[in-house]
């Protein structure tokens, strides 16, 4: 069996091109050649740098409601529940479904850094 690394663009299952911020664009896609089917590579793991994760420049502390999910969280700061895994890896977190309670103080990445997370998917990508 050949696998090559496709030159393919992620798409959704309707067709729709994924934007650059989708962390699914840290994973490549790889092309088994014998029956021309395509892979998403979920193997590569995608951290934010230490460098960002404990420098108290990047991001705003947020104190938990009991009722708060990291997607509301992501929808509050940045007017979208999309980026929610970036407030997980940001805290460390597992299990996104377990970890908040009420008065829990997790980082939120400020979005002017947004540039050096999606930056890294792309290289991730590219490895």
């Amino acid at each position: 069996m050949s696998i090559k690394r496709s030159e393919r663009i992620y798409r959704d299952i309707t067709g729709y091109e994924l934007p650059f911020s989708s962390r699914l664009n840290a994973y490549n896609i790889l092309e088994i050649t014998e029956t021309n089917q395509y892979l998403l590579n979920i193997f590569k793991y995608f951290e934010i740098p230490k460098s960002i994760k404990e420098n108290d420049a990047f991001y705003y502390k947020h104190i938990c409601l009991e009722t708060e999910w990291f997607d509301n969280i992501s929808y509050k700061y940045y007017n979208t529940s999309y980026y929610w895994y970036i407030l997980a890896e940001l805290n460390d977190v597992v299990n996104p479904f377990e970890s908040l309670y009420e008065g829990k103080m997790i980082k939120v990445l400020k979005s002017s850094y947004f540039y050096y997370i999606f930056r890294d998917f792309k290289k991730i990508r590219d490895l």
